[in-house]
């Protein structure tokens, strides 16, 4: 008989289990992946790797979800740790002077980084831009972290005998109900804290959860935390990171902004153009763009038009007239098969082509920039008059 060895060390101390509120917990590592920053000022080059360290701290948290369901229950706490030793990182190359965070930064990214998030944060509570005032006003935070790396510790360390897989599976199901319990509760601990250190960054998620935020804000890469977040993040801890410095000086700034109305916000927020109340549009077209404003202008020659798309669809701007569930695609249409710029049949609708080569783009590609215009029904010769006269 030959031993079977892989499965017998694999499988014989593993106790998979179902965590039945994991999609709740996705959900809300999902959100904070999302909400990408574009606030540093440093540089696009340093936004980006910071938004990187973002998704791969969420990435960690969803790992540890999949790895306790699996019966790696130590692995999975390890994760948990990484996530916030990831956010500490974040902090460290994103709330420090330009030089420090630059040198962090450039440490970091040729595995020469000597900080641990103890000594780090240490170091930012007492020298962060940003931190230090978070400690300061918000010591139950800090005291949180602390307290659940030393629970996340105490299994990726081992201590003690019911941390062995050996043991675990002797122990009944009351044992494994409250492992689960404390694994979770531990779960939501460290998504609270990655999400809160992603506000240090900058406090976007949190301020466009305000309306009155919200309709001032520019359109930037992030999303606004939603109810579910903000719920697990809890009153408390949002009262008070809202009277800190970083908060309240964003604010600040923004609500000198005019306030946009419904119409104008949808442009800004989503690239939808509401044809039923242009009027309301054009109101505060002083709000727009030149960007923005030129596709509006196209969209108001017809309400026929459903979607608007060009910059090499970079840019696409829906109307409310697109209702029906064609997938439009500009790089579906050849205009070598076409004489014509109007008036081209697509599916069951129509789609009209104007060159517009006196954009940004088109000047550093050297390229013609076509602007793909998606119809219901065929134009008319006044509508085709209109669209050609449309300042581009």
């Amino acid at each position: 008989m030959v031993n079977n060895y892989e499965k017998n060390l694999l499988e014989r101390y593993l106790k998979p289990v179902e965590i039945e509120n994991k999609e709740f917990y996705y959900s809300l590592i999902y959100e904070i992946s999302e909400s990408l920053t574009s606030g540093i000022i440093v540089d696009l080059f340093h936004s980006n790797k910071i938004n990187m360290i973002i998704t791969e701290a969420c990435q960690s948290l969803a790992n540890s979800i999949r790895l306790y369901e699996l019966g790696y229950f130590d692995d999975a706490y390890y994760s948990m740790r990484s996530a916030i030793e990831l956010a500490t990182i974040m902090l460290d190359v994103g709330d420090n002077e330009y030089e420090k965070m630059v040198n962090n930064m450039n440490l970091f990214s040729n595995k020469e980084y000597p900080n641990f998030r103890a000594s780090t944060l240490r170091y930012l509570k007492e020298n962060g831009i940003e931190f230090r005032d978070v400690a300061n006003k918000m010591p139950n935070f800090v005291n949180e972290i602390n307290n659940t790396c030393i629970k996340l510790n105490s299994f990726v360390h081992k201590t003690g005998f019911d941390n062995f897989y050996g043991i675990r599976n002797y122990y009944n199901e009351n044992f494994h109900k409250k492992q689960l319990d404390d694994f979770e509760n531990n779960l939501i601990s460290s998504i609270r804290i990655v999400a809160i250190m992603r506000l240090v960054i900058d406090p976007f998620p949190l301020l466009l959860a305000d309306e009155e935020i919200y309709y001032r804000s520019p359109n930037i890469m992030t999303y606004p935390f939603n109810e579910k977040l903000l719920e697990v993040m809890g009153e408390e801890s949002i009262a008070e990171f809202k009277n800190t410095d970083v908060y309240k000086s964003y604010e600040e700034e923004l609500m000198k902004l005019e306030k946009r109305n419904q119409e104008v916000n949808n442009i800004v927020m989503a690239d939808y153009i509401d044809l039923d109340n242009l009027e309301n549009i054009y109101l505060q077209k002083h709000l727009l763009n030149h960007h923005e404003l030129k596709y509006v202008d196209i969209a108001s020659c017809s309400e026929k038009i459903i979607l608007i798309i060009s910059d090499n669809g970079f840019s696409r701007y829906s109307t409310s007239s697109n209702t029906h569930e064609i997938l439009c695609n500009h790089t579906d249409i050849n205009l070598k098969d076409s004489s014509e710029n109007f008036n081209i049949k697509y599916d069951s609708i129509y789609v009209s082509i104007l060159q517009h080569s006196k954009d940004k783009i088109s000047e550093f590609t050297g390229r013609i920039n076509y602007i793909y215009i998606f119809h219901l029904t065929r134009f008319n010769k006044i509508e085709i008059n209109k669209l050609n006269s449309v300042k581009l």
